[in-house]
């Protein structure tokens, strides 16, 4: 596989114990990703926090951000996502969240250039139907195609990003999955959006809403 600085910036120096942060003002100075082209890859929603703020991050840094995505079923969007993908030049390939089902595609455009492919699920679809909400029964086709599933995408990947060092156990234990190709890359909030306010001060209570969802650390 042919080395590229593509994946520095999401892999927090490859070192799992390693929390520093893709920080806007000092990336921006450094740049360190001039000239590198990423592939954001597969059926993501491009508006959604996650994808955007990779996004950003990437483009702070230096990189070129080519977006190949489709929207349609799998069918339908796999020759077209193929052909986008051979027209377009890239470095590495990020297969953003939600487009867990294009991780195989993705594997063998990424072989095909000897580019790093990089997988960001943020969560398994067997965690989420199975074990979270609960829609499937465990002992279902269905929850073992979904298991088979997470379990073949997370191997076909070189770099996995996940946020918690717990997600990083579930996925280790649940889909034997190596500790060593996963990396805990914590978010944050998209600072175009959510950003330091004037501080004032109050003299009687305050009462804040806060609407989240929140993962365990």
């Amino acid at each position: 596989m042919r080395a590229t600085r593509a994946a520095r910036p999401l892999t927090d120096r490859d070192t799992a114990n390693d929390n520093s942060t893709c920080r806007g003002a000092s990336i921006s100075d450094l740049r360190p990703l001039t000239g590198v082209r990423v592939c954001y890859f597969g059926r993501y929603d491009p508006k959604y926090s996650r994808n955007v703020i990779i996004t950003k991050c990437l483009e702070r840094a230096g990189a070129e951000v080519v977006h190949v995505r489709d929207d349609r079923s799998l069918p339908f969007r796999t020759p077209v996502l193929l052909w986008r993908a051979l027209r377009a030049r890239f470095d590495v390939i990020i297969v953003g969240f939600r487009a867990h089902s294009d991780v195989f595609l993705a594997r063998l455009l990424a072989s095909g250039r000897r580019v790093p492919l990089i997988f960001d699920p943020l969560t398994s679809r067997y965690e989420e139907k199975v074990i979270d909400r609960q829609l499937v029964r465990p002992d279902s086709w269905l929850a073992r195609w979904y298991w088979f599933s997470d379990r073949a995408g997370c191997r076909v990947a070189d770099r996995i990003l996940l946020e918690t060092a717990a997600q990083i156990s579930h996925f280790a234990t649940t889909f034997d999955v190596s500790r060593e190709k996963c990396r805990r890359f914590w978010l944050g909030a998209d600072d175009d959006v959510m950003a330091d306010g004037d501080r004032v001060r109050c003299d009687e209570d305050l009462v804040c809403k806060w609407r989240d969802s929140v993962l365990a650390p």
